[in-house]
């Protein structure tokens, strides 16, 4: 018995040394050799790139704060269905509660108000912003401003696609909270997600997912192998031996990006019309399409996988040409809002300023207004969706 606890302890040993070694050529090779995409972005030549360099966030005094309350959000929690969710924190730029949802700005907590849920992703979140800078807190001031107050949670997530917002919209819908409208507000994350995949409709980083998957269901050596497969510098290894391939993706790809995303308009309608209320579609701007960039703008797009850009602008075509999203009257197609403006805007390739989320704010407005004058039974004064809203006739 002796000898094989002495093998085993020998095992264990010889185990935990490999472990370590790996540990040390993992670190050694991350940080030595290039990333294999580096060759394949806009500008290959770029550099680095720190969003916190934009001019909008330059000779801000709220930034270094900004930029630790950023920081400090970073801690994800398991959640059922949609995979994570923050985990809550507070302080005077970021605040999130115990359901992960970011606090957005309120006229007034007196009196009932219609009850309006902004889902998407980071962009819907706040990246980079404040409490009272995310779309939806500006949502919420634009319409106080005309007079309209209306109480706004803010459900985006850092990458989650259309799919992950309509289910937690569904799980909403299942503990009896039932919003007045719904906005829904995508096309980046979907994008993303399509080309990490090579495939319409999953999640991002979908080859995390299977990792933890296979290490707790596999073999011991599909599970080593999973592991290798994802080490960055072993990657990197291997492709500076082999060459990196181009990333590239399948030519129906962005009709399919576009097919799910038709899908999922079909689905949230269905359940507006069951439920009882309205629901607002946005196809989002992105880097891409302004035609006066700044400098850091011309850097983030730079940085960029050229493979993505188009992919994306791929994409935007598809949505302007489909028939069923030109006969939705609760879809709007705004990927081109911020194309003329010379301003900064942008933090990276799609994360906006207080300026930005305002000017998308501006134009989500009169269509809010329309479905709200409407659920108040009053005629809308404004241009908007007007009287083809009527998701529950």
């Amino acid at each position: 018995m002796s000898r094989f606890f002495s093998i085993l302890k020998d095992v264990w040993f010889i185990f935990l040394i490999t472990v370590l070694l790996l540990g040390i050529v993992e670190g050694i090779l991350r940080h030595t050799l290039p990333k294999p995409e580096d060759a394949y972005r806009i500008s290959p030549g770029v550099g680095k790139f720190n969003g916190w360099e934009a001019e909008v966030f330059q000779d801000n005094p709220d930034t270094p704060g900004l930029r630790r309350g950023h920081k400090g959000t970073k801690t994800m929690r398991w959640k059922p269905y949609v995979h994570w969710r923050r985990a809550p924190y507070t302080n005077g730029y970021f605040n999130i509660d115990e359901q992960g949802l970011r606090q957005t700005w309120t006229a007034h907590l007196g009196e009932p108000l219609p009850l309006v849920f902004v889902m998407g992703g980071s962009t819907v979140w706040g990246s980079g912003v404040s409490d009272d800078d995310t779309l939806p807190s500006k949502l919420a001031q634009v319409l106080s401003q005309q007079g309209r107050d209306v109480r706004v949670l803010n459900f985006g997530e850092s990458g989650w696609v259309f799919t992950q917002s309509l289910i937690a919209l569904m799980r909403e819908l299942q503990r009896g909270n039932v919003p007045d409208v719904v906005v829904f507000y995508d096309g980046i994350n979907d994008v993303t997600a399509a080309l990490q995949e090579h495939a319409a409709g999953t999640p991002q980083n979908e080859s995390q997912r299977r990792l933890e998957f296979n290490m707790t269901h596999g073999s011991g050596v599909r599970m080593l192998v999973a592991i290798l497969d994802e080490l960055e510098g072993v990657r990197k290894l291997v492709h500076a031996l082999n060459g990196a391939p181009a990333p590239d993706y399948p030519d129906t790809l962005p009709a399919d990006i576009v097919s799910v995303y038709e899908a999922n308009i079909r689905i949230a309608k269905a359940l507006a019309k069951e439920w009882g209320f309205d629901v607002l579609f946005y196809w989002q701007p992105i880097v891409f399409t302004k035609r006066s960039l700044t400098e850091h703008e011309s850097r983030a797009q730079g940085f960029i996988l050229t493979a993505h850009r188009d992919l994306h602008l791929a994409a935007n075509g598809e949505i302007a040409t489909s028939t069923m999203l030109r006969e939705t009257p609760e879809f709007r197609d705004i990927s081109d809002i911020l194309d003329d403006i010379k301003a900064p805007l942008y933090s990276d390739f799609c994360h906006l300023s207080p300026e930005g989320n305002a000017v998308i704010a501006e134009t989500m407005m009169p269509d809010l207004m329309a479905v709200l004058n409407k659920r108040a039974g009053n005629p809308a004064e404004t241009e908007g969706l007007l009287e083809a809203l009527n998701p529950g006739d």
